[in-house]
């Protein structure tokens, strides 16, 4: 069964996503929310039940139903035995003789193993220490399914007892929360040139000349400038976000240069950093010698503080290199009080089955105050009609999406198949009336 900071933890969880997202004066009455068991609730008064139904195996369900309502098309768990006889209402709710209501499915063992981290810990990792995503076998129309934002949103349409037809008149705007890894601000350093050398001459032995000539062109042009697509590309994305009223993030990564380290100097950092202006967010890419290791991360943060002249309070994983969601108490006690590592690079969707910052479950019980914006879609791993179909259905339920766009693949031809995609991503937001929002504003 579920621990008494557990179920406190979860019912954080659930208030705070209401507070963000929907309006104050909702018909749900967030006092008579209540976790029971199955015989609590059909004995029980009425309110707003969530179910703890045993379940210690950690073992994530597959088979799902989905049902259409508050046009949108949802996705929730299988009825369970206790409830086969009790009529759901059309939002998969069953009723007591109180006129209590609780889901016909198990919620928290839907959500809780992704929330806490249970089910990443039972997949192996890869070669850099973090959870293998391969090896992640939810398909990939779980991934793409923010279970909780859905749960929540029909609780609130369950309290208002089949009047909406639609959410939005209890919604506040769905946001967004864009960023931009900064790994690479110059196009000629000793790594990035030893890259392509190696895909000239790996070409060459495939007798592939034209992809051996692209390289090398490139060679040549980064030897000439190599700013233009890197650095200089900072004012672009600049550029395309104020001209769409969006605003975001950048993490710079500094301290030691490596292959999987920094590759820039801390002169070329803070000539980008000053291309930002006021209204954008900076912060900490952490480097990948410095999980766990609080004096190397101690010593990367304090630098780029000096540079900016300010607290850094907001960062993500280079690599997105973190074993589990655990780590990220680390994180909090060396002062971050935002992370956006919290997802996969090749795979798009909700690594955590939530689309909306959360506190996790181990920072939450040492009464830590980091929150997490879980990472939905990565430049390398975005389908544009998988996000065209999120955007619209995170509009319609509620919630955020966060999306990372490496400042090197915005507007650069040697990554052809990157030119435009991120304007795209911004007109979609755009006509899906998608608010921005930074790190900062969650700690205001």
């Amino acid at each position: 069964m579920y621990s008494s900071i557990e179920i406190e933890w979860i019912k954080h969880l659930i208030l705070d996503y209401l507070d963000r997202y929907f309006i104050e004066n909702i018909e749900l009455n967030k006092d008579r929310i209540y976790f029971a068991t199955v015989d609590e609730f059909i004995n029980g008064g009425p309110g707003f039940y969530i179910l703890l139904y045993p379940n210690n195996s950690f073992v994530y369900p597959t088979k799902f139903r989905e049902i259409n309502v508050l046009d949108t098309v949802f996705t929730i768990g299988e009825k369970i035995s206790e409830f086969q006889n009790l009529e759901e209402n059309q939002y998969g709710f069953v009723k007591n003789s109180n006129s209590g209501f609780a889901p016909s499915w198990d919620f928290l063992s839907l959500v809780f193993p992704l929330l806490k981290g249970e089910y990443e810990k039972l997949i192996k990792q890869d070669h850099l220490g973090r959870v293998n995503q391969n090896l992640d076998n939810r398909p990939s129309e779980l991934l793409l399914t923010p279970f909780f934002n859905e749960f929540i949103a029909l609780l609130v349409a369950t309290s208002y007892d089949g009047k909406l037809k639609v959410l939005n008149p209890v919604l506040k705007c769905p946001n967004v929360f864009l960023s931009h890894d900064c790994d690479l601000l110059i196009g000629n350093d000793y790594f990035t040139q030893l890259i392509r050398c190696y895909k000239v001459f790996s070409n060459l032995f495939k007798l592939n000349f034209s992809g051996a000539f692209i390289k090398f062109k490139y060679i040549i042009l980064n030897l000439i400038d190599g700013k233009k697509y890197y650095l200089n590309s900072i004012s672009y994305i600049l550029k395309l976000e104020k001209k769409y009223g969006y605003r975001s993030s950048f993490y710079f990564l500094n301290g030691k240069i490596a292959r999987y380290g920094a590759r820039s100097n801390l002169k070329v950092i803070e000539l980008a950093i000053s291309l930002i202006p006021d209204g954008w967010d900076i912060g900490l890419h952490y480097n990948y010698n410095t999980l766990h290791s609080e004096v190397n991360f101690l010593q990367q943060k304090s630098q780029l503080e000096s540079i900016l002249s300010n607290i850094v309070f907001s960062g993500r994983a280079h690599y997105l290199k973190y074993s589990n969601i655990d780590d990220l108490l680390f994180y909090s006690r060396m002062g971050i009080k935002v992370d956006e590592s919290t997802g996969y690079s090749e795979r798009q969707g909700f690594r955590y089955g939530i689309g909306s910052p959360f506190t996790p479950f181990n920072v939450f019980s040492s009464k830590g105050d980091l929150v997490t914006i879980p990472l939905t879609f990565m430049d390398s791993n975005i389908v544009l009609s998988d996000f065209d179909k999120l955007v619209k259905h995170v509009s319609k339920i509620g919630g955020s999406i966060s999306i990372l766009f490496h400042n090197d693949l915005v507007n650069n031809p040697e990554y052809e198949i990157f030119l435009g995609l991120y304007e795209k991503l911004l007109q979609v937001l755009k006509i899906n009336n998608f608010n921005y929002k930074l790190p900062s504003d969650l700690i205001k």
